[in-house]
Order: structure tokens, then sequence, then C-alpha cells
């Protein structure tokens, strides 16, 4: 039996999706909460196997109800039940830990069938939203493939500075590191930045990051 806990802010809503769920024979509604704080008390208290989560609560944001679940309790499934699917939200949504995200139009049998799923430790996504995460995943390919690329474009001694920078040296350490001078650091800094479009250090430390870098030792 799937022991399930219904979060959101209208009641009507809720009372509806807990009377076709309770139809199913495999389901139980053990909880229902209108606000964040009522939600995470019942689910430490239920020990629910998924939570049906909306993501405009009054007193929390629904992101960090899916996080702060997640932290408790990583073994319960969350499944974004949502009548707003903006690509941000969505992204927001899985990176929080949710197992699934549907927009509230969604057929009755689908989302049994796809709470069922989610349970199993599958994930569920409505056509519109795995439309938008397709798009993303894209985007952030294309992102990192220009900004590999982009490295291309530095000098031997520069990528050296660039893997140093990522790690968190000061141009003190990469000077006695690489025998130059704390000018020649700043220098190589300051053309690096100028050929990848960055503002300074800070933004090197990200793209590294971003591009999975791990500078040599």
């Amino acid at each position: 039996m799937l022991k399930l806990l219904l979060v959101d802010d209208h009641a009507v809503f809720r009372e509806g999706i807990g009377v076709l769920l309770e139809m199913e024979d495999d389901m139980q509604v053990v909880g229902e909460a209108s606000r964040g704080e009522e939600a995470l008390r019942l689910a430490a208290e239920l020990q629910p196997d998924v939570v049906l989560l909306d993501i405009a609560m009054p007193d929390m944001d629904g992101i960090e109800i899916c996080q702060r679940l997640k932290r408790s309790l990583p073994n319960t499934a969350v499944l974004v039940l949502s009548a707003f699917d903006t690509e941000e939200t969505v992204m927001a949504a899985l990176t929080a830990g949710a197992s699934g995200y549907v927009v509230k139009t969604i057929d009755h049998q689908r989302l049994v069938e796809g709470i069922r799923a989610i349970a199993r430790g599958e994930m569920l996504l409505s056509p519109t939203v795995a439309a938008k995460v397709v798009q993303q995943l894209a985007r952030t390919r294309q992102e990192k493939e220009r900004e590999a690329d982009a490295l291309q474009a530095l000098t031997p001694r520069e990528r050296e500075v660039f893997h140093l920078v990522a790690r968190g040296c000061t141009n003190a350490e990469i000077a006695e590191r690489l025998v130059l001078s704390e000018k020649t650091v700043k220098t190589h800094v300051r053309n690096i930045s100028n050929k990848l479009n960055l503002s300074g250090k800070a933004e090197m430390r990200v793209l590294a990051a971003q591009l999975g870098l791990v500078p040599p030792e």
C-alpha cells in the first residue's frame, strides 16, 4: 500500500484528488497539508512513500519544501503537481530532488500510473515539462561546448593560470608555483578574462566548475 501525503493550499483540490486516489486499491492518503511547515511535520510523522506537492504555497516556497523533505526523508518521493510549468521552476524543482513534475491538468489515470512509477524510483514528467527539460539540457550542453572551445583560445601558460585560479590560488601562490612575478600573473588573469569574456577570478572558478574541470596537482 502506497502512503500518500497531499500538500496544496486549495482545500477543494486536495479533497478532489484525495477521493480519486483513495479509489485505487494500492493507495492511501495518510495526510493533507495546506502549509509548508505543516507538510514537513506530517511527513516526519507519517513517513509517506510519495508526497504530492504544489509549488505555490502561502508560507514557504515549494522548492524549499521539496529540499527539506528530501534532506529529512531521502526515501520519500516528491511529485510536484502544479499549475505552473515555467522552465526555471521545473529545473529548480528537479534540482531540489523532485522525482516528477506534472501540471494539474494531467489525466487521472496517468497521474495514478505516475505515482506508482516514482514510488518505484522512476521519473514522471508531463509532455510540456519534458520538452522544457530537454531544451534546457540541450542549451546547457551547447553552452559547455562553447565554453570548452573558448579555453582552446588560451595559451598553454594561460591555461595553467586558469587551472590554478580555479583551485582558489592567490596571485602570489600562482607566481610562486609557476616561477613568475605577480605582475605577470595579473596580466595573464586579465588576458584570460578578456578572452573568455569574464569579469574576473570569481567567474573563472564558476566556469571551471561548470565544465567539470579538475585542475592538475
